[in-house]
């Protein structure tokens, strides 16, 4: 399984580089479960091994789609999320009291958890969406979502 992951990350990376690179990150951070954290890593690897890409432009690549991506999925939680949480929220397994905790959790910690959620692979793809939902102030928001894509995308590709 790992061989067919790696494979299909490679092959797009392979033949389209930095637009790959790009669109996988950038879907995974609006809320589309991709595998964008091995992407970087392979694009890294790539870059390191190849004369077609220059890591500094992998990260760079990294770093806007991975923005981009959360200020798509913040968007969406803001305008959209709050109605479909509300509609479906006893098939998803939330009361109001969860519902207060996140709403609590995002007004006191929500900067520490868009940026530490850059780096754990779950909460990067619904973070931005769940800070949209619980009303993350969106200066705030951006600055914390810059600073994380920044950091994730350099630390990761600078490790590959």
């Amino acid at each position: 399984m790992l061989s067919f992951l790696n494979q299909a990350i490679a092959e797009p990376i392979a033949s389209y580089g930095y637009i790959a690179i790009f669109a996988i990150i950038s879907l995974e951070s609006a809320g589309v479960p991709l595998p964008g954290e091995m992407t970087l890593i392979a694009a890294s690897v790539y870059a390191g091994s190849d004369d077609a890409l220059d890591i500094r432009l992998v990260i760079a690549t990294a770093a806007g789609a991975a923005i981009l991506g959360d200020n798509i999925g913040y968007w969406l939680g803001r305008t959209l999320g709050c109605r479909v949480v509300l509609k479906w929220r006893h098939w998803i397994g939330l009361d109001q009291r969860k519902l207060d905790l996140g709403e609590y959790l995002f007004l006191r910690h929500g900067g520490k958890i868009i940026f530490v959620g850059r780096f754990v692979a779950i909460l990067r793809i619904f973070a931005a969406m769940l800070a949209g939902i619980n009303r993350v102030p969106p200066w705030r928001f951006s600055l914390f979502n810059v600073l994380g894509g920044i950091t994730w995308a350099v630390v990761f590709g600078a490790g590959g």
